[in-house]
Protein backbone atom coordinates (compact mmCIF):
# COMPACT_ATOMS: atom_id res chain seq x y z
CA UNK A 1 0.00 0.00 0.00
CA UNK A 2 1.51 3.10 -0.96
CA UNK A 3 1.91 6.45 1.25
CA UNK A 4 -0.73 8.00 -0.47
CA UNK A 5 -2.83 5.19 0.00
CA UNK A 6 -2.89 4.68 3.50
CA UNK A 7 -3.13 8.67 3.92
CA UNK A 8 -6.55 8.10 2.20
CA UNK A 9 -7.81 4.98 4.65
CA UNK A 10 -6.58 7.82 7.43
CA UNK A 11 -8.88 10.27 6.63
CA UNK A 12 -11.43 7.91 6.35
CA UNK A 13 -11.12 6.20 9.81
CA UNK A 14 -10.96 10.13 11.31
CA UNK A 15 -14.40 10.99 9.10
CA UNK A 16 -15.79 8.21 11.18
CA UNK A 17 -17.17 6.67 7.34
CA UNK A 18 -16.57 3.22 6.52
CA UNK A 19 -14.02 1.90 3.82
CA UNK A 20 -16.33 1.95 0.34
CA UNK A 21 -17.06 -2.31 0.48
CA UNK A 22 -18.36 -2.03 3.90
CA UNK A 23 -20.42 0.85 3.25
CA UNK A 24 -22.21 -1.15 0.46
CA UNK A 25 -22.77 -4.26 2.50
CA UNK A 26 -24.55 -1.24 5.25
CA UNK A 27 -26.75 -0.32 2.32
CA UNK A 28 -25.76 3.60 2.90
CA UNK A 29 -26.29 3.77 -1.32
CA UNK A 30 -29.80 2.17 -1.23
CA UNK A 31 -30.78 5.68 -0.66
CA UNK A 32 -30.25 6.54 -3.69
CA UNK A 33 -31.43 3.46 -5.87
CA UNK A 34 -28.91 1.05 -7.36
CA UNK A 35 -27.82 3.04 -10.40
CA UNK A 36 -25.48 4.62 -8.13
CA UNK A 37 -22.83 1.50 -7.96
CA UNK A 38 -22.43 2.97 -11.49
CA UNK A 39 -20.64 5.52 -13.83
CA UNK A 40 -19.71 7.09 -16.44
CA UNK A 41 -19.98 8.63 -19.94
CA UNK A 42 -16.83 10.93 -20.12
CA UNK A 43 -18.55 14.31 -20.70
CA UNK A 44 -16.59 16.13 -18.15
CA UNK A 45 -12.11 15.70 -18.42
CA UNK A 46 -11.32 12.93 -15.90
CA UNK A 47 -8.61 13.07 -12.81
CA UNK A 48 -6.36 10.14 -13.40
CA UNK A 49 -6.42 7.71 -10.46
CA UNK A 50 -7.65 10.35 -8.08
CA UNK A 51 -10.35 7.80 -6.22
CA UNK A 52 -7.47 5.08 -6.60
CA UNK A 53 -6.31 7.07 -2.84
CA UNK A 54 -10.12 8.33 -1.68
CA UNK A 55 -11.97 4.21 -2.14
CA UNK A 56 -10.68 0.75 -1.25
CA UNK A 57 -12.72 -1.36 -3.92
CA UNK A 58 -14.67 -0.81 -6.63
CA UNK A 59 -18.07 -2.11 -7.34
CA UNK A 60 -18.68 -3.90 -10.23
CA UNK A 61 -21.87 -3.86 -12.37
CA UNK A 62 -22.59 -4.35 -15.79
CA UNK A 63 -24.56 -1.72 -17.65
CA UNK A 64 -27.75 -2.61 -18.97
CA UNK A 65 -28.95 -2.53 -22.18
CA UNK A 66 -32.31 -3.09 -23.66
CA UNK A 67 -33.77 -6.39 -23.33
CA UNK A 68 -34.52 -8.26 -26.73
CA UNK A 69 -37.37 -7.54 -28.71
CA UNK A 70 -38.33 -4.09 -26.65
CA UNK A 71 -37.68 -1.00 -27.61
CA UNK A 72 -35.96 1.94 -25.79
CA UNK A 73 -39.21 3.30 -25.00
CA UNK A 74 -40.74 0.18 -23.65
CA UNK A 75 -37.66 -0.25 -20.88
CA UNK A 76 -36.78 4.25 -19.81
CA UNK A 77 -37.34 4.24 -16.30
CA UNK A 78 -40.33 6.25 -15.49
CA UNK A 79 -40.53 9.71 -13.67
CA UNK A 80 -42.88 9.93 -10.79
CA UNK A 81 -44.98 12.81 -11.27
CA UNK A 82 -44.41 16.36 -9.00
CA UNK A 83 -44.61 15.31 -5.70
CA UNK A 84 -44.58 16.01 -1.92
CA UNK A 85 -40.97 14.34 -0.23
CA UNK A 86 -42.97 12.46 2.61
CA UNK A 87 -41.94 12.92 5.98
CA UNK A 88 -40.56 9.71 6.68
CA UNK A 89 -37.78 10.60 8.41
CA UNK A 90 -36.44 13.69 9.79
CA UNK A 91 -35.51 15.86 7.11
CA UNK A 92 -33.06 19.16 8.58
CA UNK A 93 -34.24 20.72 4.98
CA UNK A 94 -37.68 20.73 5.26
CA UNK A 95 -39.99 19.84 2.80
CA UNK A 96 -39.31 19.91 -0.91
CA UNK A 97 -42.55 19.60 -3.82
CA UNK A 98 -41.32 19.14 -7.30
CA UNK A 99 -42.73 20.18 -10.35
CA UNK A 100 -41.01 19.25 -13.76
CA UNK A 101 -39.91 21.72 -16.63
CA UNK A 102 -38.27 21.37 -19.82
CA UNK A 103 -35.20 23.32 -21.24
CA UNK A 104 -34.77 23.81 -24.23
CA UNK A 105 -31.44 26.29 -25.72
CA UNK A 106 -32.11 29.64 -27.28
CA UNK A 107 -32.20 29.94 -31.10
CA UNK A 108 -29.24 32.56 -31.28
CA UNK A 109 -27.28 29.48 -29.45
CA UNK A 110 -28.88 26.74 -32.06
CA UNK A 111 -27.62 29.21 -35.06
CA UNK A 112 -24.31 29.47 -33.50
CA UNK A 113 -23.48 25.77 -34.05
CA UNK A 114 -22.67 23.75 -36.59
CA UNK A 115 -25.92 22.25 -38.30
CA UNK A 116 -27.46 18.16 -38.31
CA UNK A 117 -26.95 16.26 -41.80
CA UNK A 118 -30.17 16.49 -43.48
CA UNK A 119 -29.87 12.84 -44.78
CA UNK A 120 -29.11 9.70 -42.24
CA UNK A 121 -25.71 9.19 -42.45
CA UNK A 122 -23.40 6.21 -40.55
CA UNK A 123 -19.80 5.82 -40.63
CA UNK A 124 -17.98 2.88 -40.43
CA UNK A 125 -13.99 3.71 -40.27
CA UNK A 126 -11.69 0.99 -40.68
CA UNK A 127 -14.19 -1.34 -42.41
CA UNK A 128 -14.01 -2.83 -45.65
CA UNK A 129 -17.39 -4.55 -47.71
CA UNK A 130 -16.63 -7.70 -46.39
CA UNK A 131 -15.51 -6.94 -42.71
CA UNK A 132 -19.09 -4.68 -42.68
CA UNK A 133 -21.19 -6.86 -43.52
CA UNK A 134 -20.02 -9.42 -41.22
CA UNK A 135 -21.01 -6.39 -38.57
CA UNK A 136 -24.63 -5.68 -39.71
CA UNK A 137 -25.17 -9.71 -40.01
CA UNK A 138 -23.64 -10.04 -36.36
CA UNK A 139 -26.19 -6.64 -35.76
CA UNK A 140 -29.25 -8.95 -36.73
CA UNK A 141 -30.08 -6.68 -39.61
CA UNK A 142 -31.75 -9.06 -42.61
CA UNK A 143 -30.17 -10.29 -45.78
CA UNK A 144 -32.51 -8.18 -47.53
CA UNK A 145 -31.79 -5.08 -45.56
CA UNK A 146 -28.07 -5.47 -45.51
CA UNK A 147 -28.39 -5.68 -49.79
CA UNK A 148 -30.46 -2.76 -49.75
CA UNK A 149 -28.24 -0.58 -47.55
CA UNK A 150 -25.03 -1.98 -50.04
CA UNK A 151 -26.92 -0.31 -52.85
CA UNK A 152 -24.56 2.05 -54.99
CA UNK A 153 -26.92 4.98 -53.93
CA UNK A 154 -26.45 4.39 -50.44
CA UNK A 155 -22.50 3.71 -50.33
CA UNK A 156 -19.47 5.46 -50.02
CA UNK A 157 -16.03 3.80 -49.96
CA UNK A 158 -13.12 5.95 -49.31
CA UNK A 159 -9.66 4.69 -47.67
CA UNK A 160 -10.90 5.21 -44.23
CA UNK A 161 -13.48 3.25 -44.46
CA UNK A 162 -17.35 2.91 -45.39
CA UNK A 163 -20.12 5.25 -44.81
CA UNK A 164 -23.66 4.14 -45.60
CA UNK A 165 -26.77 6.31 -46.28
CA UNK A 166 -29.64 4.62 -44.74
CA UNK A 167 -33.22 4.76 -46.53
CA UNK A 168 -35.41 6.51 -44.00
CA UNK A 169 -37.64 3.47 -44.61
CA UNK A 170 -35.12 0.98 -43.66
CA UNK A 171 -33.93 3.25 -40.56
CA UNK A 172 -37.50 3.53 -38.93
CA UNK A 173 -38.44 -0.25 -39.56
CA UNK A 174 -34.91 -1.46 -37.62
CA UNK A 175 -36.12 -4.40 -35.47
CA UNK A 176 -35.62 -2.75 -31.72
CA UNK A 177 -32.21 -5.32 -31.35
CA UNK A 178 -31.08 -4.76 -34.20
CA UNK A 179 -31.32 -0.52 -33.82
CA UNK A 180 -29.65 -1.68 -30.06
CA UNK A 181 -27.01 -3.33 -31.32
CA UNK A 182 -25.63 -1.39 -34.73
CA UNK A 183 -26.41 1.68 -32.93
CA UNK A 184 -24.05 0.82 -29.86
CA UNK A 185 -21.28 0.37 -32.87
CA UNK A 186 -21.77 2.94 -34.22
CA UNK A 187 -21.57 4.95 -31.17
CA UNK A 188 -17.81 3.69 -30.66
CA UNK A 189 -16.99 6.07 -33.68
CA UNK A 190 -16.98 10.20 -33.01
CA UNK A 191 -17.58 10.51 -36.47
CA UNK A 192 -21.35 9.46 -35.61
CA UNK A 193 -21.90 12.24 -33.37
CA UNK A 194 -25.56 11.80 -32.32
CA UNK A 195 -24.67 8.30 -31.62
CA UNK A 196 -21.46 9.20 -29.47
CA UNK A 197 -23.37 11.48 -27.55
CA UNK A 198 -27.02 10.69 -28.11
CA UNK A 199 -30.17 13.07 -26.70
CA UNK A 200 -30.56 11.14 -23.45
CA UNK A 201 -34.40 10.49 -21.65
CA UNK A 202 -34.52 9.30 -18.33
CA UNK A 203 -37.90 10.17 -17.67
CA UNK A 204 -41.31 9.39 -19.53
CA UNK A 205 -41.20 10.18 -23.44
CA UNK A 206 -44.75 10.86 -23.89
CA UNK A 207 -44.02 13.79 -21.14
CA UNK A 208 -40.95 14.49 -22.73
CA UNK A 209 -42.08 15.00 -26.21
CA UNK A 210 -45.49 16.36 -25.19
CA UNK A 211 -45.23 20.00 -25.55
CA UNK A 212 -42.55 20.45 -28.28
CA UNK A 213 -43.72 21.20 -31.57
CA UNK A 214 -42.41 18.32 -33.64
CA UNK A 215 -45.41 16.89 -35.76
CA UNK A 216 -47.04 14.12 -34.89
CA UNK A 217 -45.11 11.95 -37.77
CA UNK A 218 -42.13 13.39 -36.17
CA UNK A 219 -42.77 12.23 -32.42
CA UNK A 220 -44.03 8.77 -33.61
CA UNK A 221 -40.16 8.30 -35.61
CA UNK A 222 -39.07 9.60 -32.51
CA UNK A 223 -40.27 7.18 -30.37
CA UNK A 224 -39.97 4.21 -33.09
CA UNK A 225 -36.29 4.92 -33.25
CA UNK A 226 -35.11 5.11 -29.41
CA UNK A 227 -32.33 2.94 -28.22
CA UNK A 228 -30.81 2.35 -25.33
CA UNK A 229 -27.77 3.56 -24.19
CA UNK A 230 -26.99 2.46 -20.18
CA UNK A 231 -29.77 3.37 -18.05
CA UNK A 232 -31.28 5.85 -20.31
CA UNK A 233 -33.22 5.93 -23.49
CA UNK A 234 -31.34 7.58 -26.40
CA UNK A 235 -32.07 9.53 -29.44
CA UNK A 236 -30.17 9.62 -32.47
CA UNK A 237 -31.50 10.40 -35.68
CA UNK A 238 -32.40 14.10 -35.86
CA UNK A 239 -31.40 14.23 -39.19
CA UNK A 240 -34.38 11.61 -40.04
CA UNK A 241 -36.44 14.51 -37.97
CA UNK A 242 -35.19 17.54 -40.71
CA UNK A 243 -35.97 15.18 -43.65
CA UNK A 244 -39.70 14.42 -42.39
CA UNK A 245 -40.22 17.97 -41.62
CA UNK A 246 -42.82 19.74 -43.54
CA UNK A 247 -42.30 23.43 -42.84
CA UNK A 248 -39.42 25.24 -41.35
CA UNK A 249 -40.67 25.78 -38.10
CA UNK A 250 -40.65 21.61 -38.10
CA UNK A 251 -37.12 21.54 -38.98
CA UNK A 252 -36.57 23.92 -36.04
CA UNK A 253 -38.37 21.73 -33.43
CA UNK A 254 -36.58 18.92 -34.31
CA UNK A 255 -33.40 21.04 -33.82
CA UNK A 256 -34.13 22.15 -30.78
CA UNK A 257 -35.23 18.75 -29.36
CA UNK A 258 -31.76 17.61 -29.50
CA UNK A 259 -31.21 20.24 -26.47
CA UNK A 260 -34.05 19.57 -24.77
CA UNK A 261 -33.08 18.54 -21.34
CA UNK A 262 -35.41 17.31 -18.70
CA UNK A 263 -35.44 18.91 -14.79
CA UNK A 264 -37.67 20.25 -12.39
CA UNK A 265 -38.76 23.67 -10.35
CA UNK A 266 -38.45 23.19 -6.33
CA UNK A 267 -40.45 24.51 -3.55
CA UNK A 268 -38.85 24.40 0.22
CA UNK A 269 -40.76 24.25 3.00
CA UNK A 270 -40.51 23.57 7.01
CA UNK A 271 -43.00 21.23 8.48
CA UNK A 272 -42.33 21.93 12.15
CA UNK A 273 -43.05 17.75 13.03
CA UNK A 274 -39.99 16.78 11.15
CA UNK A 275 -37.86 19.92 11.09
CA UNK A 276 -36.63 22.50 14.06
CA UNK A 277 -36.32 26.16 13.16
CA UNK A 278 -32.52 25.42 14.08
CA UNK A 279 -32.09 21.91 12.11
CA UNK A 280 -33.67 24.26 9.25
CA UNK A 281 -31.31 27.67 9.98
CA UNK A 282 -28.34 24.73 9.91
CA UNK A 283 -28.41 23.11 7.04
CA UNK A 284 -29.38 25.93 4.25
CA UNK A 285 -26.81 28.22 6.05
CA UNK A 286 -24.36 24.88 5.45
CA UNK A 287 -22.06 25.99 8.46
CA UNK A 288 -21.13 29.74 7.43
CA UNK A 289 -20.73 28.82 3.86
CA UNK A 290 -23.86 29.86 2.40
CA UNK A 291 -24.68 32.81 4.90
CA UNK A 292 -25.93 35.13 2.06
CA UNK A 293 -28.76 32.71 2.35
CA UNK A 294 -29.57 33.60 5.76
CA UNK A 295 -32.44 36.17 5.43
CA UNK A 296 -34.43 34.44 3.03
CA UNK A 297 -34.22 31.58 5.59
CA UNK A 298 -35.04 33.86 8.76
CA UNK A 299 -37.81 35.70 6.04
CA UNK A 300 -39.33 32.24 5.60
CA UNK A 301 -39.09 31.01 9.19
CA UNK A 302 -40.77 34.38 10.44
CA UNK A 303 -43.71 34.27 7.76
CA UNK A 304 -46.90 34.36 9.10
CA UNK A 305 -48.25 32.23 5.81
CA UNK A 306 -45.41 30.09 5.78
CA UNK A 307 -45.47 29.43 2.28
CA UNK A 308 -42.77 27.49 0.38
CA UNK A 309 -39.80 28.90 -1.65
CA UNK A 310 -38.25 29.19 -4.49
CA UNK A 311 -35.23 26.53 -3.71
CA UNK A 312 -32.72 29.21 -5.69
CA UNK A 313 -33.45 31.19 -3.00
CA UNK A 314 -31.46 29.21 -0.48
CA UNK A 315 -28.39 28.29 -2.70
CA UNK A 316 -25.37 29.75 -3.12
CA UNK A 317 -24.48 33.18 -5.88
CA UNK A 318 -23.09 30.44 -8.34
CA UNK A 319 -26.18 28.56 -8.06
CA UNK A 320 -28.86 31.24 -8.50
CA UNK A 321 -27.05 33.22 -11.41
CA UNK A 322 -26.66 30.11 -13.81
CA UNK A 323 -29.23 27.30 -12.30
CA UNK A 324 -31.67 26.89 -15.33
CA UNK A 325 -29.46 28.49 -17.76
CA UNK A 326 -27.27 27.18 -20.75
CA UNK A 327 -23.82 28.92 -21.19
CA UNK A 328 -22.62 31.43 -23.59
CA UNK A 329 -19.51 31.87 -25.59
CA UNK A 330 -18.46 34.67 -23.06
CA UNK A 331 -18.35 32.12 -20.74
CA UNK A 332 -15.10 30.52 -22.37
CA UNK A 333 -12.08 30.73 -20.68
CA UNK A 334 -9.12 29.81 -22.51
CA UNK A 335 -11.05 28.34 -25.45
CA UNK A 336 -12.62 25.94 -22.60
CA UNK A 337 -16.09 26.17 -21.23
CA UNK A 338 -17.26 25.72 -17.82
CA UNK A 339 -17.73 21.78 -17.06
CA UNK A 340 -19.14 19.46 -14.43
CA UNK A 341 -16.01 19.92 -12.51
CA UNK A 342 -15.91 23.67 -12.40
CA UNK A 343 -19.41 23.79 -11.38
CA UNK A 344 -19.00 21.34 -8.62
CA UNK A 345 -16.03 22.22 -7.17
CA UNK A 346 -16.39 26.28 -7.43
CA UNK A 347 -20.46 25.73 -5.81
CA UNK A 348 -19.27 28.13 -3.03
CA UNK A 349 -16.87 29.98 -4.33
CA UNK A 350 -18.14 33.41 -4.38
CA UNK A 351 -15.67 34.80 -7.17
CA UNK A 352 -15.58 31.04 -8.81
CA UNK A 353 -11.84 30.03 -9.86
CA UNK A 354 -11.33 29.24 -13.52
CA UNK A 355 -8.53 27.07 -12.73
CA UNK A 356 -10.93 24.18 -11.70
CA UNK A 357 -11.05 24.08 -15.78
CA UNK A 358 -7.87 22.40 -15.52
CA UNK A 359 -7.89 18.60 -14.52
CA UNK A 360 -4.67 18.64 -12.12
CA UNK A 361 -5.93 21.55 -10.59
CA UNK A 362 -9.28 20.19 -9.55
CA UNK A 363 -7.51 16.65 -8.67
CA UNK A 364 -5.47 18.57 -5.92
CA UNK A 365 -8.76 20.14 -4.94
CA UNK A 366 -9.84 17.07 -4.03
CA UNK A 367 -7.06 15.40 -3.37
CA UNK A 368 -5.78 17.90 -0.70
CA UNK A 369 -9.14 19.41 0.36
CA UNK A 370 -11.82 16.68 0.45
CA UNK A 371 -12.16 13.66 2.61
CA UNK A 372 -15.01 10.49 2.04
CA UNK A 373 -18.25 10.10 3.49
CA UNK A 374 -20.89 6.82 3.74
CA UNK A 375 -22.66 9.44 1.42
CA UNK A 376 -24.12 12.60 1.14
CA UNK A 377 -26.33 14.66 3.81
CA UNK A 378 -25.23 18.32 3.64
CA UNK A 379 -25.74 21.12 1.52
CA UNK A 380 -22.34 21.10 -0.37
CA UNK A 381 -21.15 17.38 -0.67
CA UNK A 382 -19.54 16.02 -3.59
CA UNK A 383 -20.41 13.45 -5.45
CA UNK A 384 -18.24 11.79 -8.24
CA UNK A 385 -18.86 9.02 -10.59
CA UNK A 386 -15.66 6.88 -11.50
CA UNK A 387 -14.40 4.66 -13.69
CA UNK A 388 -12.38 1.36 -12.65
CA UNK A 389 -9.10 3.07 -12.93
CA UNK A 390 -10.37 5.69 -10.41
CA UNK A 391 -10.81 8.72 -13.36
CA UNK A 392 -13.77 11.25 -12.91
CA UNK A 393 -16.35 11.39 -15.28
CA UNK A 394 -18.81 13.32 -13.80
CA UNK A 395 -19.13 14.96 -10.80
CA UNK A 396 -21.90 16.96 -9.35
CA UNK A 397 -23.06 19.02 -5.89
CA UNK A 398 -25.69 17.78 -3.29
CA UNK A 399 -28.37 19.91 -2.27
CA UNK A 400 -30.75 18.06 -0.75
CA UNK A 401 -33.43 14.83 -0.32
CA UNK A 402 -32.07 13.24 -3.30
CA UNK A 403 -31.32 16.50 -5.39
CA UNK A 404 -28.18 17.67 -7.36
CA UNK A 405 -26.78 20.58 -8.67
CA UNK A 406 -25.15 19.80 -12.14
CA UNK A 407 -24.07 20.58 -15.17
CA UNK A 408 -23.83 17.33 -17.60
CA UNK A 409 -20.81 18.23 -19.90
CA UNK A 410 -18.71 21.18 -20.96
CA UNK A 411 -21.29 21.75 -23.92
CA UNK A 412 -22.66 24.63 -24.39
CA UNK A 413 -26.13 23.09 -25.42
CA UNK A 414 -25.74 21.22 -21.07
CA UNK A 415 -27.36 24.10 -19.16
CA UNK A 416 -27.13 24.29 -15.44
CA UNK A 417 -29.97 21.83 -13.99
CA UNK A 418 -31.37 20.36 -11.01
CA UNK A 419 -31.92 16.37 -11.18
CA UNK A 420 -32.66 13.79 -9.18
CA UNK A 421 -29.85 11.72 -8.36
CA UNK A 422 -30.86 8.46 -9.48
CA UNK A 423 -30.97 10.12 -12.85
CA UNK A 424 -27.61 11.19 -12.78
CA UNK A 425 -27.00 8.13 -11.98
CA UNK A 426 -28.80 6.34 -14.81
CA UNK A 427 -27.32 9.01 -17.73
CA UNK A 428 -23.78 8.13 -16.20
CA UNK A 429 -24.29 4.37 -16.07
CA UNK A 430 -22.11 3.85 -19.22
CA UNK A 431 -19.20 1.64 -18.31
CA UNK A 432 -18.49 -1.89 -16.26
CA UNK A 433 -17.11 -1.99 -12.81
CA UNK A 434 -17.38 2.07 -12.18
CA UNK A 435 -18.18 3.48 -8.77
CA UNK A 436 -19.72 6.38 -6.99
CA UNK A 437 -17.45 8.05 -4.50
CA UNK A 438 -19.09 10.94 -1.75
CA UNK A 439 -16.83 13.79 -0.23
CA UNK A 440 -17.45 16.78 1.65
CA UNK A 441 -14.80 19.22 1.95
CA UNK A 442 -12.36 19.46 4.86
CA UNK A 443 -12.76 21.97 7.56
Amino acid sequence: MNLLHRESLKATRQSGSAPLNQRQKSGGLDRFGPALSRGSQNLCRGLPLLFSLLVNAPHTCLAQSAPAGKSAAQVAPENRPAHKHPPQRQAPWGTIDYSNIFLEAPDSLIDSASRADQVPVWHFPGTTRESLQALLVNAGLTEATIAALFKAEHTQVNSRGITLLPASDILIELAPNSRQALYTLLAASPENGYHANPQLITGNIDEWLGATHLSDLQKNIFKKTLWQQGRSAAFSDVSLLIQKATSREEGAAALRTMTRTQTFTALVGRDPHTTTEQEFIDYWSAGGRNNDALPMIRALLESTTARPIDINLLLPALCRERLYTFASLSDAIGGRLPDCNWTALNFFAENPDPYFLDSKTSYIEIKESYAPLAQPSALGDLICFLSPTGEVFHSCVYIADDVVFTKNGASPFAPWILMKLKNVAARYDQRDGSTVAFLRKKP
